[in-house]
């Protein structure tokens, strides 16, 4: 068995992206109306305009459904789970109209931020040389316990779940990413930093001068950081011939193909194609060496059967796990419920399980309001150095 000593793995749920405008389950098909609206007339994006109107004509259609069976069509994971049984068309609309959704939800939102870092006596860390953190020119001269820097969003979160806001600058420890989102949030931050990751797809196809996606399928090292899309991702394709994916550098490259998004809709009725079934190996491996699981915007759903068995699969030879860690601002009864409905109420009671109750902007952001609790993970400044990050 595989002892590890700092290996943290991060599961990343739709209240991740938040910060960038993404929809949540709950409202995914509102902000899916109001894509339509953009879309509509716009050279170029007929197809996708297309493909809402198909999945909202059969949002209307379903009604009948919800009559006899106790289900909430406004909620996409109960008209997902419906459509699971329907004609493969709905089924490709689905894809392309969740793609689309989330493309327009990321263009409506600017991802560049400030952050300003006040030293402490103790700090040693040599700030300047981080490539990824651009100096304010406005500023000026900084006073030498204080300097101000622009640095995207998620740049900033990615960074500090990675630890590299230490005096290092280089990630602490080993780190894998799981994540139910479509989004391409992480992988564009790990960018960013500089760093190389992994999707897990051995089998994936990358066309003909793919620059970006070439480094995140075959050939992988062991520095390649894990991002494991256990329901695909926008930016995958799916191919015309053989059971793989195609991974190209963004969404745009999809659509301007006339291909469908390799996206794996979260209902009750998963079918596992393109090689994505590597990918849920993968991550039951990256469990089974967690050092500690953490929990970020996920909404843990009882009902979800497959994350339940994915984490008893995964933590069923675990010999180095030391807690769980679930971050979430929701403080209320629901959601802790939930949350005993997975985890045996018995861990709770010896600290193998706590809580970070912050959002994600509280936990990276807006230091100390979160040090501690990022401390805690091995991922901590000193106690007398803070970051501030604010949007712009």
């Amino acid at each position: 068995m595989d002892l590890k000593n700092d290996h943290n793995v991060y599961i990343l749920g739709a209240g991740f992206s938040k910060d960038a405008g993404l929809p949540l389950i709950s409202d995914f098909l509102n902000q899916m109306r109001d894509s339509h609206v953009v879309l509509e007339g716009v050279p170029g994006r007929e197809r996708e305009a297309k493909a809402i109107e198909t999945v909202l004509r059969f949002r209307l259609a379903a009604s009948s459904a919800a009559y006899w069976v106790q289900m909430d069509l406004e909620n996409i994971e109960d008209l997902f789970s419906l459509a699971s049984a329907s004609p493969e068309e709905i089924h490709t609309s689905l894809r392309l109209a969740v793609a689309a959704t989330i493309d327009v939800a990321r263009s409506r939102r600017s991802l560049a931020a400030k952050l300003t870092v006040k030293l402490g006596d103790d700090d040693t860390a040599d700030w300047a040389h981080r490539g990824w953190l651009k100096p304010d020119p406005a500023r000026g001269p900084n006073s030498p316990r204080e300097s101000t820097y622009f640095v995207g969003l998620y740049t900033s979160y990615v960074a500090s779940l990675l630890g590299m806001y230490n005096s290092a600058g280089r990630p602490t420890g080993e780190n894998s990413f799981l994540t139910f989102n479509y989004d391409t949030l992480v992988e564009e931050s790990l960018q960013e930093l500089g760093l190389r990751f992994s999707y897990g797809l051995k089998k994936a196809s990358n066309p003909p001068g793919n620059k970006a996606a070439k480094q995140t399928a075959q050939g992988n090292t062991e520095s390649d950081i894990p991002v494991l899309k256990l329901h695909g991702s926008v930016n995958w394709a799916e191919a015309k011939r053989g059971n793989k994916f195609e991974v190209l550098d963004d969404y745009y490259m999809v659509r301007s193909r006339d291909l469908y998004p390799g996206l794996i809709p979260p209902t009750w009725k998963k079918t596992f194609g393109g090689g994505i079934d590597q990918v849920w190996n993968l991550a039951v491996d990256k469990l089974r060496t967690a050092t500690r699981i953490v929990i970020i915007g996920f909404s843990l759903p009882a009902t979800d059967a497959h994350f339940r068995f994915l984490l008893a699969a995964g933590l069923q030879n675990n010999i180095s796990l030391r807690e769980i860690v679930i971050v979430n601002p929701d403080t209320t009864s629901v959601m802790k419920s939930r949350v005993k409905q997975i985890l045996r109420d018995s861990y709770w009671d010896v600290g193998k399980i706590r809580t970070c109750e912050l959002s994600l902007r509280e936990l990276v952001g807006n230091w100390p309001a979160g040090g501690d609790c990022l401390r805690s993970l091995g991922r901590g400044l000193s106690q007398s150095t803070s970051l501030s990050l604010s949007t712009m």
